[in-house]
């Protein structure tokens, strides 16, 4: 799960990887090795890499790509 820390905290650290999720998810995802990470398993790490982050509505994808 380090990686998908890592990749979360990337996405608020980098307006270019931000962008490239935004844009298209999987694809990000994907290049970043983490293809096969369930959304719970994004969606758990999201809440404790981002105390606080409501990524709302069960789809923690489309909650990244707002936050």
């Amino acid at each position: 799960m380090d990686s998908v820390l890592q990749f979360i905290l990337e996405l608020f650290d980098n307006e270019t990887a931000a962008k490239q999720f935004v844009a298209d998810p999987n694809s990000a995802l994907a290049t970043a090795g983490l293809s096969d990470v369930s959304p719970a398993q994004l969606q758990s790490v999201a809440a404790s890499a981002v105390p606080g982050l409501a990524l709302g509505g069960g789809d923690p994808i489309s909650g990244l790509q707002q936050a």
